[in-house]
């Protein structure tokens, strides 16, 4: 079946056309992420703060500069794992127990409560940094910094 002069033409620039409308698709799906991203950072640094002044309250001692990168490694894999669109990773990487407040606690409690503040703010650091590399970069640190590391397979690399 021959068609009619110029249908080609017509095929290739509707082709074009479409693989156009789908990256637009594909980009405003890409910053609605990193958007709800934000908001996802925005909430690991209240959440520290919130925690951070209870601590302050309740005397909590300063858990040290031992502690500064404990998880970090974890939590930056997490804010690339959902800015790469990989959530079940997000979740198991960045999923913190809710911290336990008593009225009153005793040292050991505080102790762990000074940790929990730690480890929200390294939640909201690795968030941040994350956000403000470019996709490209985002897409090599995962490869090289997360995967084969922290359980996560190699199936799980991006082009």
């Amino acid at each position: 079946m021959q068609l009619p002069r110029g249908t080609w033409l017509f095929l290739v620039v509707i082709g074009f056309g479409m693989l156009g409308v789908f990256s637009h698709v594909a980009r405003a799906q890409t910053v609605d992420r990193v958007a709800e991203f934000r908001k996802i950072a925005q909430d690991f640094r209240m959440q520290s703060d919130v925690l951070s002044r209870e601590a302050e309250k309740r005397k909590t001692p300063f858990a040290g500069t031992a502690f500064n990168e404990f998880g970090s490694q974890e939590a930056f894999c997490g804010s690339l794992a959902y800015l790469l669109g990989k959530d079940g990773i997000f979740k198991r990487l960045t999923t913190l127990d809710a911290p336990t407040l008593k009225p009153r606690m005793r040292e050991q409690d505080l102790n762990v409560l000074s940790l929990e503040v730690r480890m929200y703010e390294t939640r909201a650091y690795a968030a941040e940094r994350a956000l403000s590399l470019s996709k490209r970069e985002q897409s090599e640190l995962w490869n090289l910094q997360c995967v084969r590391q922290h359980k996560i397979g190699e199936e799980q690399a991006v082009g």
